[in-house]
C-alpha cells in the first residue's frame, strides 16, 4: 500500500511549503496547518516536496512519523500517523 500524509506543497529555501491539507487525513488530524514549513522528517532535512514524498512513501500505515515544522516564529515537532492512500488496494 502506498503512504498517504494528505498534503500538497512547493518547494521552500528552509524546506518544503505546506499548500493544502487535505479534511480528514492524517496531516489534518496531526493539527498541520496550510503555511507550516516542513523542514525535517524523522530528524533528516527537507530539501523539496519531491524528495519530501519519497522519503514517505516507504512508510507502512500506521507508521508514526516526526515532523519538524516552523509555524510563524514557532519551532514545532509534529507526529503523524501514516495512513493508506484512499482507493489503494493492499495485496
Amino acid at each position: 500500500p502506498r503512504a498517504w500524509v494528505g498534503v500538497s506543497g512547493v518547494d521552500h529555501p528552509e524546506g518544503v511549503q505546506l499548500e493544502r491539507i487535505f479534511e480528514n487525513g492524517p496531516a489534518f488530524r496531526a493539527g498541520l496547518q496550510s503555511g507550516d514549513i516542513v523542514t525535517r522528517l524523522n530528524g533528516e532535512p527537507v530539501r523539496s516536496f519531491a524528495t519530501f514524498m519519497e522519503s514517505v512513501s516507504p512508510a507502512r500505515p500506521g507508521e508514526i512519523i516526526t515532523l519538524g515544522i516552523k509555524r510563524a516564529d514557532l519551532d514545532l515537532e509534529v507526529r503523524l500517523t501514516i495512513e493508506r492512500r484512499r482507493g489503494s488496494r493492499s495485496r
